[in-house]
């Protein structure tokens, strides 16, 4: 279940609680022996109930988060309610999930927020972890952008995962268009279906393959390529992908014709 479809029942069971008045300390008690982070806002986003999970995520006492608005406490909360597409789903009676970082604790807690008659439900957990994930494959995709090579990434059925600025400039295809398209389609020219074959078993297998193909750019023209593949797997060994780096040897090639002749 995902965290909206988690947050829409628990908004229906909570709606039913709350009874448009006071949190009676039975309800209370139900919703503090609930796992799941759930808050509870009056109309002016300010905090009426905090289950035992909820305060936890926040890490601070409840006596400091009831009766203060959600956006006194996190200022730099990203697609608040307060802008306009948001306001105007929680007008419809539609859910809408948005960011509260909290940088003086280096923590990042995502909050789906649905009306109730007098106020909101809200269901909340820590995307800490996730944000921080990000940021770290942003930094590698960077980095691999200033590879002078074309890193290739496609998962197991070969759709491209993964296409930096250099696959970009040496095949002619943007990532936009890369993205979710068999790799063969992009990158390969003229080629024997039997050596295709006998390349993914051997990355099936969990070995690398190198060597040199005929390479296809995106205007039909074709290159002489160096490439090298590797296997991706998943913590449990299964193959989830695979990553190659491809250069265009044209210029060597070239070299050693006119050593030949």
């Amino acid at each position: 279940m995902g965290a909206l479809d988690k947050f829409s029942t628990g908004a229906a069971m909570t709606g039913s609680l709350v009874a448009e008045g006071p949190i009676a300390g039975a309800n209370t008690a139900i919703l503090d022996g609930v796992t799941d982070a759930v808050a509870i806002l009056d109309a002016r986003w300010r905090f009426v109930y905090l289950n035992a999970a909820a305060v936890a995520l926040f890490r601070r006492d409840r006596a400091d988060l009831l009766g203060n608005r959600i956006w006194d406490l996190f200022p730099t909360a990203v697609n608040a309610p307060s802008d306009a597409p948001p306001r105007r789903a929680l007008e419809a009676g539609r859910g809408v999930t948005f960011e509260l970082p909290y940088p003086e604790q280096s923590f990042c807690l995502e909050m789906c927020a649905y009306p109730l008659a007098t106020g909101f439900v809200a269901y909340l957990q820590d995307i800490t972890a996730r944000k921080a994930a990000e940021v770290a494959l942003r930094f590698q995709a960077q980095l691999l952008d200033h590879v002078e090579a074309a890193v290739i990434a496609t998962d197991s059925t070969g759709r491209v995962t993964h296409w930096n600025a250099h696959a970009a400039a040496l095949y002619g295809w943007t990532g936009e268009e890369a993205l979710g398209r068999p790799i063969g389609a992009l990158t390969v020219g003229p080629h024997d279906p039997a050596d295709t074959a006998a390349t993914w078993a051997r990355l099936k297998a969990g070995l690398t393959w190198a060597g040199e193909f005929t390479a296809r750019r995106k205007d039909g023209t074709t290159f002489p390529a160096h490439v090298t593949n590797g296997p991706i797997h998943d913590p449990d060994g299964r193959l989830v992908g695979i990553v190659g780096v491809s250069v265009d040897i044209s210029e060597r090639k070239a070299a050693e014709e006119a050593l030949r002749r």
